[in-house]
């Protein structure tokens, strides 16, 4: 799962589990990361991709990739952390030993902050008197090293999230938190993961990227009306996936 099949991060040759007996090859929710697949991996992909029976992706941009390159149909399914509840999730969580109660906006980009989103985010603090928690913050040891756990528990509790990590989005919609998504700038386009779950959940408004000026109207204030049954409906597709995969009877 994951990105297991993006070409800037991973030895093609050695990623389509050609180790394993056929039988045995299942793919769950993975991602290419990318829209399209240069030229001179295309052949290296496709014989990976003809020698797996079991294939599901999880954005829509990795659907086509596959039909393209084999003409196989294949599922967009939910990333493997949806499959859990906010409970189940909860039962490994652990407050920060360094928190104190403080309610704040947490922010986790794996790419550069920029400079007009960081006023945002100054801004929205100031207004609503949120503390900051930048997890990428190399200066602040407390929040740079947390954990995943400690991850887990800042996002359940925080006031609003300010993201462009596929993952942070998940959990930000798990705990039903308000967030803000930011296209990450710079380098390889990887919106495709990311646009397909913000349209699984109704949730394209909370995308913000250069194209719009990074504006989002009332970042504070979201609207979860349907996440369990769009959940309950996924995790069941993902059920029989893997119950066909695996020659698992109900």
């Amino acid at each position: 799962s994951d990105q297991i099949w993006n070409p800037a991060f991973v030895n093609l040759k050695n990623e389509f589990l050609q180790f394993a007996d056929r039988n045995k090859r299942v793919a769950y929710a993975a991602s290419f990361g990318v829209s399209e697949i240069k030229p001179d991996k295309v052949e290296i992909v496709r014989k990976g991709l003809e020698g797996i029976d079991y294939i599901s992706v999880r954005e829509q941009a990795g659907a086509k990739i596959v039909k393209d390159l084999t003409g196989k149909e294949v599922p967009v399914l939910v990333d493997p952390t949806l499959l859990l509840s906010a409970e189940e999730w909860e039962k490994i969580m652990e407050r920060p030993v360094w928190y104190r109660d403080e309610k704040y906006i947490l922010v986790y980009f794996l790419s550069k902050l920029p400079d007009k989103i960081r006023n945002d985010i100054k801004n929205l603090a100031e207004k609503y008197k949120l503390k900051i928690i930048d997890l990428m913050d190399r200066e602040n040891i407390d929040y740079y090293c947390s954990p995943p756990s400690e991850f887990l528990y800042l996002i359940k509790n925080c006031s609003l999230m300010y993201t462009d990590s596929f993952h942070g989005t998940v959990f930000s919609i798990l705990n039903k938190r308000p967030f803000v998504t930011c296209s990450r700038e710079g380098g390889m386009n990887m919106d495709s993961r990311i646009d397909t779950l913000l349209s699984m959940f109704n949730l394209e408004s909370r995308k913000i990227s250069k194209e719009n000026n990074y504006e989002i109207a009332n970042p504070m204030e979201i609207e979860y009306p349907d996440v369990e049954a769009i959940l309950d409906r996924e995790r069941q597709r993902s059920k029989e996936f893997l119950c066909k995969a695996l020659n698992i009877k109900e």
